[in-house]
């Protein structure tokens, strides 16, 4: 199944890490994971973020987060209510 979207996903992560790294940093980061450490980090990284110690270590921390930018949620969605249109009044039927 990944075979269908890895050209997709390539093409993606291609055009990210361009934006973000010159091509001295991207031929560094293929030397770094070419070599045996690199190599095993790649293997491992995405386990890692899927990981049940580093997923509850962010569950314990998603609550403040939330907490801190919570004025910040309160005012994006008060901006984004008023450029709803007004609504219908409802029908007296």
């Amino acid at each position: 199944m990944i075979d269908k979207f890895e050209p997709t996903m390539k093409g993606g992560l291609t055009r990210a890490y361009a934006r973000r790294f010159d091509p001295r940093q991207l031929a560094e980061r293929k030397t770094f994971f070419t070599a045996p450490t690199g190599s095993a980090y790649a293997g491992e990284s995405m386990l890692i973020f899927n990981n049940l110690e580093f997923t509850s270590a962010m569950r314990g921390i998603e609550p403040m987060m939330m907490m801190k930018r919570r004025p910040d949620i309160v005012k994006m969605a008060e901006a984004e209510m008023a450029r709803l249109p007004p609504s219908a009044a409802p029908s007296k039927n």
